[in-house]
């Protein structure tokens, strides 16, 4: 198994590919997406043929490097060395922190004349 070290500049997205997104709700593509589905199949097969091989074991490459970046920055340490310094309050305290701002949320019309 790899290091789960993440280096600069290792993963470098294919600028040939766009992302597509999609609503939740419906099952419609809107015609900005087909074209940059159109495209990325395209380069699929393109990219196939490039490297000699078809366009299911390109797209499988694709996926396990997906995967692969996803899986080494799941890996990488989470750090909380700054928790201290915020968002790490009781509600007490947070409670008394709003009580203690609460007159800068107050506006005076005067001012906006």
């Amino acid at each position: 198994m790899g290091s789960a070290r993440v280096v600069p500049g290792e993963y470098e997205p294919i600028r040939e590919l766009e992302d597509v997104h999609f609503d939740y709700d419906k099952y419609e593509i809107r015609s900005e997406d087909a074209r940059i589905l159109d495209a990325t199949a395209t380069w699929l097969v393109e990219e196939a043929g490039r490297r000699g091989m078809s366009v299911e074991m390109v797209a499988g490459l694709l996926l396990r490097r997906g995967l692969e970046w996803e899986r080494r920055r799941a890996a990488l340490p989470a750090y909380h060395d700054l928790d201290a310094l915020a968002g790490t309050w009781s509600e007490d305290e947070a409670a008394a922190f709003l009580q203690a701002v609460a007159d800068f949320e107050q506006v005076d019309p005067s001012l906006w004349q």
